[in-house]
């Protein structure tokens, strides 16, 4: 019975996952709730600010010229009296007539609470005039009268403003502002609604713009489910689609592409090799049905078995080939790099080949420099000899096969990572143009009954360009047809390799051409 940690990863892992589409619509509509909203307080909160400034503005211009007044009232109360010189008699400002200067922007006042009113308190607090009426709630003290204390404040519905006159008297004056606030609440209103309507239009566009993004995504998608091993031509129509969506149809295109040509490649590789092991299955066969279809002598069974060892060799160094490739082209193989001595390596191979070249009364020519290159020595013994078995199958009898090994400076080189180079060149029939670029191609032989006789399998020229690719090199061919055909290797020494790898070269190396 499983227990409940892996239940609960398990249902972990089947767990819902957000959509594209919906992330970008989720993130689309809260930004733009984001931004209309701070749009609409922005506008709310700076219209408020300047209600309340003009509404300050006005309070405090009505307190000034109050304060004037009050002044000018002081002054001739001094000149009158000797006696009242040190203060504002009580008695005068009661008994002038006070009403709040006219300095308000013109509105509607519904209600008596709404009018502007003024109170004038003397320096111990006590109510000298006063125009508030009973609606209004009482005037408290007001706090802080020096120079450097505000001035105004907010008292529930009402705003007021005060100066300080004469003889410390505190002059205050106030004003409903609940109608100002009511505005400003329909502002709020008519700005919420105005982002709702926002909103709505801005999901609309929103999940129009999700459904167009992501539509690329949809048609790749059904192009990838039609796809299969036995249906590739099918490609992403990236003509109408955006830029970014556009560099990855083509990517995905030249993917599919490139798999196309590799399962038809793997396909006829599959029926060559059936065709190339059918042929020796089918002489061992008949062979062998001969021999047991009637009595022979021993000569005849001698005849057949050397004729099913024949076949048998054949068929084994075809499929030793077809390993061979299948390592190479497999994911953990690597080479195994020491510092050789091609030369060395060259020369051990030709000398091993003297005995096929004397067989087939061919020459053999050798033109060496020394050179000490980083190979896998056992791999490039097998590009050696199957370049030296070709020249000397297809060279004619008395003619030479020249090998040639010399080093290419970096200014001969050019672009390419070029360092030594081998030639092997036979004395041949040579290789017409349209064939010279399908000869490393896997069982392709130009002189298909010649390879039959000779036990040739096609597979030799694949096997080398696997190899020397491997090291970092490059082979090509050179051939005229009835002038022989020359094979080209092409390898990098340490400084190129590393160049081409983006690596640096120790100074004081070996592969270092600096010094010399």
């Amino acid at each position: 019975m499983l227990t409940g940690e892996p239940q609960q990863s398990l249902a972990a892992d089947h767990s819902p996952r957000p959509s594209l589409r919906r992330r970008i619509l989720f993130w689309q509509t809260t930004l733009l709730a984001v931004v209309v909203l701070s749009f609409g307080l922005a506008i709310y909160l700076q219209q408020r600010q300047t209600r309340l400034q003009d509404i300050d503005s006005e309070l405090a211009a009505a307190a000034k010229v109050l304060r004037v007044q009050l002044q000018a009232l002081a002054d001739r109360s001094a000149a009158d009296s000797e006696d009242v010189a040190r203060g504002l008699m009580p008695q005068r400002v009661a008994a002038e007539t006070w009403r709040v200067p006219d300095t308000f922007a013109r509105r509607h006042v519904r209600h008596r609470y709404e009018q502007p009113y003024l109170v004038i308190r003397d320096a111990q607090q006590q109510i000298l005039v006063s125009t508030a009426t009973t609606d209004v709630p009482a005037v408290d003290d007001v706090s802080g009268r020096g120079p450097f204390q505000r001035t105004t404040r907010g008292r529930g519905d009402y705003r007021e403003a005060w100066e300080t006159g004469p003889s410390d008297t505190l002059i205050l004056v106030g004003r409903h502002v609940a109608a100002d606030f009511r505005d400003l609440r329909e502002l709020a209103f008519v700005l919420t609604a105005i982002g709702v309507v926002v909103l709505c239009l801005g999901f609309a566009a929103a999940w129009r713009l999700s459904a167009s993004a992501v539509s690329p995504i949809a048609g790749i998608s059904e192009v990838a489910v039609r796809l299969s091993e036995t249906r590739l031509d099918e490609r992403i129509d990236a003509s109408r689609m955006d830029v970014e969506f556009e560099q990855l149809a083509h990517t995905l295109n030249a993917a599919v592409g490139r798999l196309e040509v590799a399962f038809a490649q793997q396909v006829k590789f599959t029926a060559d090799a059936s065709h190339e092991l059918r042929t020796p299955l089918a002489v061992i066969r008949m062979h062998q049905d001969l021999a047991l279809s009637k009595d022979r002598s021993a000569a005849d069974y001698r005849q057949t078995i050397e004729t099913c060892a024949r076949a048998t060799a054949r068929m084994s160094r075809l499929v030793e080939g077809l390993l061979e490739l299948a390592r190479l082209d497999g994911p953990r193989w690597s080479l195994q790099t020491t510092s050789t001595d091609l030369e060395f390596l060259i020369r051990e191979v030709v000398d091993d080949c003297g005995v096929l070249a004397a067989a087939s009364g061919v020459r053999l020519q050798m033109t060496l420099t020394p050179i000490v290159l980083e190979l896998d020595a056992g791999r490039f013994t097998q590009v050696i000899w199957n370049l030296l078995s070709n020249a000397i199958t297809h060279s004619p009898e008395g003619g030479t096969v020249f090998v040639e090994l010399e080093p290419v400076p970096e200014e001969a080189a050019g672009a390419e990572a070029c360092g030594a180079r081998l030639t092997v060149c036979d004395e041949g029939p040579g290789i017409a143009a349209e064939y010279q670029s399908r000869v490393f191609d896997r069982f392709f032989r130009v002189e298909q009954e010649r390879s039959r006789q000779t036990g040739g399998s096609g597979l030799g020229l694949a096997i080398c360009r696997a190899i020397v690719q491997a090291h970092q090199g490059r082979i090509g061919i050179r051939s005229e047809p009835g002038e022989g055909t020359c094979v080209e290797v092409c390898l990098p020494t340490g400084a190129e390799r590393a160049r081409s790898s983006g690596q640096s070269v120790p100074p004081g190396s070996p592969t270092d051409k600096s010094g010399q």
